[in-house]
């Protein structure tokens, strides 16, 4: 991909430019199907709540209320802003985005490995559908997938300072969404770098190893800076964003560990089909000895060490690694392509090809397509009821919602209403809303996890109310259990309106709720994923085209050079005072992130006279 482009090159760079479209549209139809088939008007995944009230609050209050992973709500915000969509259809329609930038940034990689056109194409399908299991909800680690990727096909470009810069850039804008995965990231590279330096025999100060390690150390300071320069401003919210995340503050080692060891061995055979792992391991002695190549398997290496020290310690979710290695499609993909090469007939190789690609895939699509919604309509209805409720109170009033999952072990339910809850207040109340859980179930059941959760619970209202006052407490249908919602159940407090009580000094609720969560539709949805992949291609192409001959890989590659672009500059705009609700900010900050690379590549050219990549 870094050779200069002749004009006959360029020609022969339009099937492929043909080619990559037709991957990209193909899987962002497969992603957006779901949404429209069945109308879905919001997103899937248990962690789709979490990104929803990052950005309500974050937009809001402000990115350092939201924790340490300010890259993916800075994102979200100057597209949002910059597109005028709602929180609910650019979190749906970023799962598919993400999901489609995946199977470009895949094909990118093999095809930086040495794969051929049919090799190429089946990583960018393969890649793509495993992209499943991190599209339902799991934003920032796809976000990091969609940048590693991209960093990792730019560094196996002919070795320059700004293969060298840009792919900085790529996992700096990446590791800003997730730094525990940039983390693992650096793993990786790091092992190709000690790699390169072992199999090389003349060594010069712009090598390989030089030049990733330089990628590294560069994208880790402004990783660094970005997450030091979001904790300035008002505090952090603290609030569960998983189970896992209660039980490791609840400092419950050991149902943490076994929880991590139980999802390993109960879903590693979803992720990883029988069929991909032989081809995979063919594929590995397939790829040439290059930085990408090694790259791959530095990624299957790693992913193997990583798991049973996630099995043993607890430190981290072993299956995680799982849904992150995106190396295993890719390298069976080229395990296919070398096997089916052997064969003599035409309609033997199709064959093969179609069946195996389909047993890969369709587990994938099965579980994509099996999804649902997480905040449905009954729910959503309670939650602006309460929101109007919340709006008539005063600024500092303390709200509890009193949570009843109804069974002894409810931690993941109460922490995922609290996220949906936290998702649908005002914005600016988020920090007045807390939860309340019973010690045990109304039969009488309890666990560990549900006595310590209620224990702290309690202790964190006792400190609130003895600065604030006392609570209002809110009690929903929609999170108080199966036994509430028998014919005549009692409910303490007043009923405020159908499905939602009020205990205490209850004003009469506001006539609208302020800034409610709404849901889009499956055709908003699909126009959100449309526009926003515009606007990530459009604000990337020209950093992409700074580095990249090739027409056609740079644009499959420059959805991830805008991410990187907007997560950086949204961040640092925001930083430094200019808002990222509302439209102008955003825009401001898409143009001047977008701008800037043609700016480069302007730039670029005209000292070089000629292409600025080559």
């Amino acid at each position: 991909m870094g050779r200069r482009s002749s004009p006959i090159e360029r020609q022969r760079d339009r099937p492929d430019l043909s080619l990559l479209a037709g991957l990209g549209l193909a899987l962002l139809v497969f992603f957006l199907s779901p949404y429209i088939w069945h109308g879905f008007g919001s997103p899937f995944g248990p962690d789709a709540p979490v990104y929803l009230w990052w950005m309500r609050v974050g937009g809001a209050q402000g990115l350092s209320v939201v924790g340490g992973r300010p890259g993916s709500p800075a994102l979200m915000l100057t597209l949002a802003g910059a597109l005028h969509l709602s929180p609910a259809a650019v979190v749906a329609g970023m799962e598919c985005v993400l999901g489609t930038c995946v199977g470009l940034g895949s094909a990118a990689l093999a095809k930086a490995a040495g794969a051929k056109r049919t090799g190429w194409i089946l990583a960018g399908i393969l890649g793509g559908t495993f992209a499943v299991f991190l599209a339902a909800g799991y934003l920032s680690n796809l976000t990091f997938a969609v940048a590693f990727l991209g960093a990792a096909a730019v560094l196996g470009e002919r070795p320059s300072a700004r293969s060298t810069i840009a792919a900085a850039g790529l996992l700096a804008g990446g590791g800003l969404s997730h730094p525990q995965f940039f983390i693992l990231g650096s793993g990786i590279l790091g092992t190709v770098a000690v790699w390169g330096y072992l199999v090389r025999s003349e060594r010069g100060p712009r090598d390989e190893p030089a030049r990733i390690f330089e990628a590294i150390f560069a994208a880790g300071l402004l990783v660094a800076a970005g997450v030091l320069a979001a904790l300035a401003g008002p505090p952090h919210l603290a609030a569960d964003t998983s189970r896992d995340a209660f039980l490791r503050r609840a400092g419950l080692a050991g149902p943490l560990r076994d929880a991590f060891r139980h999802r390993f061995f109960h879903e590693w055979r979803r992720y990883m089909e029988v069929v991909s792992i032989p081809l995979a391991l063919f594929g590995l002695s397939r790829t040439r000895s290059s930085t990408a190549g090694r790259t791959l398997r530095a990624w299957v290496v790693v992913t193997a060490a990583g798991i049973p020290v996630g099995l043993l310690t607890g430190l981290f979710p072993a299956e995680r690694l799982l849904t992150f290695a995106f190396a295993v499609p890719i390298l069976a993909a080229l395990g296919l392509t070398a096997l089916t090469d052997r064969l003599r007939r035409k309609g033997m190789r199709v064959a093969v090809v179609c069946g195996l690609t389909a047993a890969m895939t369709v587990p994938a699509m099965w579980v994509w397509y099996g999804n649902d919604p997480w905040i449905n309509d009954e729910p959503l209805r309670e939650m602006t009821i309460a929101n109007r409720l919340i709006s008539a109170t005063s600024p500092g009033t303390l709200i509890v919602f009193d949570i009843e999952p109804g069974f002894a072990t409810p931690t993941f339910l109460v922490v995922l209403w609290a996220n949906q809850i936290r998702a649908s207040v005002p914005p600016e109340r988020a920090g007045d809303v807390y939860f309340s859980l019973a010690p045990a179930a109304p039969n009488g059941d309890t666990s560990e996890e549900r006595r310590r959760m209620s224990a702290l619970a309690a202790a964190e209202i006792a400190r609130a109310e003895a600065v604030a006052g006392p609570a209002l407490r809110i009690q929903l249908l929609a999170f108080s259990g199966p036994a509430h919602a028998e014919p005549g159940a009692e409910h303490p407090g007043r009923e405020i309106a159908p499905g939602v009580w009020a205990i205490g000094d209850a004003p009469v609720p506001a006539a609208a709720p302020t800034d409610p969560l709404l849901p889009s539709s499956g055709p908003g949805i699909a126009l959100a994923a449309l526009s926003m992949l515009a606007l990530l291609m459009a604000a990337g192409y020209g950093w992409a085209r700074s580095v990249i001959a090739d027409h056609a890989w740079t644009v499959a590659l420059s959805p991830a050079f805008g991410i990187a672009a907007l997560t950086i500059a949204g961040l640092t705009s925001e930083r430094f005072g200019v808002p990222l609700n509302g439209a102008v900010g955003p825009t401001v900050v898409a143009l001047l992130a977008g701008g800037g690379g043609y700016v480069v590549r302007f730039v670029l050219k005209r000292r070089a006279g000629t292409d600025p990549a080559a």
